[in-house]
């Protein structure tokens, strides 16, 4: 691909069986990092172990190496690797928290310019340091899961977003201590505690919080941030503007409602009571429509509507294919794979060639022999 690679030369080891930790490690492999995953038979990849073909995605890109961390020598081959490369990704290899700290003091002794990215359930300290966790008790403490849809019950998201965003924060410390080691030729520990990068990612509710002592409604329950069933999906339908409003009044036939004084201007419509009622209109109106017909009157009138699109949808859509968004793969094992690429452009091309996710250890003895043999 065309233009420089950021990250051209820098060696990354991967010593992380998470999402976070997978989902870094690709991005920066996208970059150009040359990332060598180690993989444990003791300590098996979520990815992996999962078996839903998410680890071709994440894994992509990557060398992987095969080292048994539960025998001194395979500590000592990762300590070794460790002290050959730019970047360490670790959630649990090293020692848990707080014990990580120890042994990155030890990793820099060897090597001032390492840099460690650490990540943890809770963070290196604090009361609930070196606690364990899994996603879902992760992002009902982060805040994520206080309310169901139409005042139901907590229910947790379909899809693993906020770990992927957690990972991505990562990639981004990852780069900020390459950019700053640049200029001063130190490594410094990166500390990526996922409970607080979940509550970063939910910044309008608590600072709706602060601002008015409540908490902030879920979005998404009803007027003006709606999804609603229709005879062949669901539609979502935002009102923010009062251009939105009154286009939304003539896709549904109801031009009245613009003049009705109890309609007329946002801060009638967002009385409690008036959105039930609007809530109520807009509900009986989209169940008799068809998502696609109504989908492309709306964007012709500019109103805020559009499908909830499966995730075969998504797969199919000329958008992406426009855009070259997705890869093709012919996997071995699991048939044509269509997986993501990059999660932006930049107008150099700059990014990695697509590889294939290797095989779990199929990079092994060469890895040994270019970083490990090579510096003894």
């Amino acid at each position: 691909m065309g233009g420089s690679l950021a990250l051209d030369g820098v060696t990354v080891l991967e010593l992380t069986t998470g999402l976070p930790g997978a989902y870094c490690g690709r991005l920066l492999a996208m970059l150009g990092a040359d990332v060598v995953k180690v993989e444990s038979p003791h300590r098996p990849d979520e990815a992996r172990a999962a078996a839903t073909g998410a680890d071709r995605f994440l894994h992509a890109q990557k060398r992987s190496v095969v080292v048994d961390l539960a025998t001194a020598n395979g500590e000592r081959l990762v300590e070794r690797l460790a002290s050959n490369v730019d970047v360490v990704l670790d959630d649990g290899a090293l020692g848990e928290a707080p014990d990580v700290r120890v042994r990155y003091d030890a990793l820099l002794a060897a090597d001032p310019r390492l840099i460690l990215v650490a990540f943890s359930p809770y963070g290196l300290d604090g009361p609930r340091a070196g606690w364990q966790s899994t996603e879902l008790t992760e992002l009902a403490a982060g805040g994520w899961l206080p309310h169901g849809p139409h005042g139901g019950p907590p229910v947790m998201p379909g899809a693993p977003s906020a770990r992927c965003g957690a990972g991505t924060f990562a990639a981004l410390g990852a780069l900020l201590a390459i950019a700053a080691r640049r200029t001063s030729g130190a490594g410094q520990l990166v500390e990526v505690c996922l409970n607080e990068a979940f509550v970063h990612l939910l910044t309008a509710p608590t600072v709706f919080f602060t601002y008015t002592g409540l908490d902030m409604p879920r979005m998404g329950d009803g007027y003006p941030f709606g999804i609603y069933p229709c005879a062949d999906g669901s539609l979502g339908v935002s009102v923010l503007t009062q251009g939105h409003w009154q286009g939304l009044c003539r896709l549904m036939g109801r031009p009245d409602l613009i003049d009705d004084p109890r309609y007329r201007t946002g801060v009638e419509r967002a009385n409690p009571e008036v959105a039930a009622e609007l809530d109520r209109i807009v509900a009986a109106w989209a169940a008799e429509q068809s998502a696609h017909s109504t989908f492309h009157a709306a964007q012709a009138m500019r109103v805020a509507v559009t499908i909830v699109a499966s995730p075969t949808e998504v797969l199919s859509s000329p958008q992406y294919a426009a855009r070259g968004y997705w890869v093709d793969v012919d996997d071995d094992e699991l048939g044509m794979l269509r997986l993501p690429s990059t999660p932006f452009q930049l107008a150099s091309g700059a990014f990695a060639t697509f590889r294939p996710a290797p095989r779990v250890g199929a990079d092994t003895d060469a890895v040994l022999a270019t970083i490990v043999e090579a510096s003894a």
